[in-house]
């Protein structure tokens, strides 16, 4: 396997955490109201191409557990 999309995506798995998952600007962007919080991770080189990426670690929105929510209201 070769080519550009493979090259940026091997420069941003090296840059994420244990257990964390990075993004691009344009995957944030896609996953628009789908729940998931995304936080910035800064610019990543991504080559002479494509210039400098806006990067995100993205991460499930915390649950809040029902019985809570409803106690809450009563």
């Amino acid at each position: 396997l070769a080519g550009i999309a493979l090259e940026i995506a091997g420069r941003v798995a090296d840059r994420a955490l244990p257990g964390e998952v990075l993004v691009s600007g344009t995957v944030r962007d896609l996953m628009a109201g789908s729940g998931i919080v995304f936080r910035n991770r800064g610019m990543l080189a991504a080559g002479a191409l494509v210039g400098e990426l806006q990067i995100h670690s993205a991460a499930a929105r915390p649950q809040r557990h029902r019985g809570v929510a409803a106690a809450a209201r009563r």
